[in-house]
């Protein structure tokens, strides 16, 4: 009995030291006081809930003016950033979907009943507290993700060998940053909703039931509603490692086509707002001159190696789960569950990578990716179980480069916060001159940007 109360404490530990230090955070940082939440894309995502439920204006937005003048959410006070007028009918549409929206109602919904009745901050959708909401339930899906990734290695391998997996995606990889610094966007709710897949997948294959089944639906429509290209999650059900799965299928075929409406249920709601504002139920709502996908110029290499946020150049922890992946296979399971990464990451990094904005704007790393990190969490602790058996040399030398990993990703995390690291500016003599810098050279800095500009003018 003491055994295991110890392991539950042990397995729910990563995800309380991580919201713990995240409230810390936050609170040092307390962005919302500057307006500093709903920015630029989490603006567009937020921008659902205070049109839909506050203002009831989601055709014109005309009540976007007053927000971009008080609050100045792209930079300046005229510019509507994520809304583009639809020819058709003359009403604007918000470019994103409303899958993040969705997933932040319930801290909306906090944040203005305490700004309506006990604050004196105005309760337009997007004030102090709405802004200090988002950030909060922000950082609590990132921390249950966590807790449920911990959950699920645990039916694999032990609670401390779990544990330390989940501290080292947590710390060692760019959510620390999507977490902490940079509230409002997609990833912490899919890195969230992708530990829930494989979470419910997991247990529902064990012993089935229509709660799991409810779960599963619902997650897989909700990652489908926060980004389209994320139906591709739904592999991970459909491949999951399971003996006789012809056979469990055709036995919980209502379970099956229940997931499918669910999906289709959740995503409605969109529908319906595209039918209204744009008068198509199906609608490409972004600039289709400035916002494309280039499927015969994938950018692979450079999305993976680029010091232009190149995925393995800043977490270089999904480096060390990708080798461990090719390297376990000992059992069905192992061997099996690699066909899984194998069959979802090829298409979805094609897809990823396709988008005309591979390097994905100003950002630290690669953030289209965060999502999939929990699916490279069971390598990662195949390979820390692996390690336990090698000697103290081997494990010493581990210990230290996964020591290291999680220092570089936290500074490196601070550096892009304080403006060292330059996000989409980035090259490799920039890179290497930062390397563990606490201060930045100014004229290397001008050398980038003009760099920068000639190769976009010129096409360099």
């Amino acid at each position: 009995m003491q055994k295991t109360i110890t392991n539950k404490i042990r397995l729910t530990l990563p995800a309380i030291i991580f919201f713990i230090i995240g409230l810390f955070v936050l609170q040092v940082q307390h962005k919302w006081k500057r307006n500093q939440v709903l920015k630029w894309d989490a603006f567009g995502y937020h921008s659902y809930l205070p049109s839909l439920l506050i203002y009831k204006d989601w055709k014109k937005v005309s009540f976007l003016d007053s927000i971009l003048t008080n609050y100045e959410p792209s930079g300046n006070k005229t510019h509507r950033f994520g809304f583009n007028p639809v020819a058709k009918t003359g009403n604007v549409c918000n470019q994103y979907t409303m899958g993040v929206a969705m997933m932040h109602a319930p801290g909306f919904a906090i944040a203005h009943g305490y700004s309506k009745w006990f604050s004196s901050f105005p309760a337009d959708g997007y004030s102090f507290h709405y802004q200090k909401a988002n950030a909060y339930t922000n950082l609590l899906y990132a921390s249950l993700g966590i807790l449920l990734l911990t959950f699920f290695l645990s039916t694999y391998f032990s609670s401390t060998i779990s544990a330390i997996t989940t501290i080292l995606m947590g710390f060692g990889t760019n959510l620390l940053y999507y977490s902490y610094h940079f509230s409002g966007l997609s990833h912490p709710c899919l890195f969230f909703l992708y530990a829930a897949i494989l979470y419910l997948t997991q247990t529902w294959y064990l012993k089935p039931s229509w709660l799991k089944t409810f779960g599963i639906g619902l997650c897989v429509g909700l990652c489908v509603l926060i980004r389209p290209i994320d139906v591709l999650v739904v592999l991970i059900p459909l491949l999951w490692p399971h003996k006789n799965k012809l056979t469990f299928w055709l036995n919980h075929w209502k379970h099956i086509v229940a997931i499918a409406l669910l999906v289709l249920l959740v995503c409605l709601p969109q529908l319906f707002y595209w039918k209204s504002v744009t008068g198509s139920w199906l609608y490409y709502s972004y600039n289709k001159e400035v916002d494309y996908f280039d499927f015969s110029k994938p950018h692979i290499i450079q999305g993976l190696l680029s010091y232009q946020n190149g995925w393995f150049v800043y977490t270089p922890l999904v480096l060390v789960a990708i080798a461990a992946a090719f390297a376990m296979g000992n059992n069905t399971f192992e061997k099996k569950y690699n066909w899984v990464l194998f069959v979802f990451f090829i298409p979805y990094i094609y897809l990823v990578f396709s988008w005309h904005d591979w390097f994905y704007g100003w950002s630290y790393g690669c953030r289209a990716l965060i999502q999939t990190l929990p699916l490279l969490a069971f390598p990662l602790a195949w390979y820390i179980q692996h390690l336990a058996s090698k000697q103290r040399l081997q494990k010493t030398i581990a210990s230290a480069c996964f020591g290291f990993i999680l220092f570089l990703n936290i500074f490196q995390s601070w550096q892009f916060e304080k403006g060292i690291l330059l996000g989409s500016l980035m090259n490799e003599k920039y890179y290497w001159s930062v390397f563990l810098s606490t201060h930045k050279d100014p004229k290397l800095d001008r050398i980038l940007y003009l760099q920068q500009q000639m190769e976009s003018e010129f096409g360099w």
